[in-house]
């Protein structure tokens, strides 16, 4: 995948609007609401305006779209109600983007396993254990960043990445 620019963050209430090349997280959130439409999730989008970042734009999306999934199959598995915030903003030479909801939370020690390799607290519904592994490894080897985790059982889970601006071919 060659790198792509990344033109601009843009936000809007209720609305995430990340161009790149024409494509936009807005029609990535349309279609992930796919996932939740007999409930009642919003997604609160508040992105600082022209953040560049050469990287890999398809790799953030499906960051989010893991993150999503994983919101829906976990955090609001027995709700009819959610709220999601994606928060990014520019720190130097990174970008931070908080990933939020305010679902059931993750235990203490569900959280210290939580990007293990097939672990999933749902196999009997189907679940992989792969979702959160997949995202870790996208984040830390091809986009160059980290990714940290803080939850509070009944009080939602949100995820930091913190991603270079510019992350070079390989």
């Amino acid at each position: 995948e060659p790198n792509r620019r990344m033109q601009s963050f843009t936000a809007k209430f209720d609305h995430f609007v990340l161009a790149i090349e024409g494509e936009s997280i807005d029609e990535l959130l349309e279609s992930l609401r796919l996932m939740w439409r007999s409930r009642e999730i919003s997604i609160e989008v508040s992105c600082a305006n022209n953040i560049m970042m050469d990287s890999y734009p398809g790799t953030v999306g499906q960051i989010i779209t893991n993150f999503c999934q994983n919101t829906m199959l976990h955090a609001f598995k027995d709700r009819e109600i959610g709220h999601i915030t994606i928060t990014c903003c520019q720190r130097d030479n990174l970008v931070e983007i908080v990933f939020a909801d305010d679902g059931i939370g993750i235990s203490k020690e569900n959280l210290e396993r939580i990007f293990d390799p097939f672990f999933t607290t749902s196999r009997h519904q189907g679940g992989t254990g792969l979702g959160l592994h997949i995202v870790y490894n996208l984040v830390t080897q091809k986009l160059r960043g980290n990714i940290s985790v803080n939850s509070t059982e009944g009080l939602g889970t949100r995820f930091t990445l913190l991603l270079p601006l510019k992350v070079s071919g390989n």
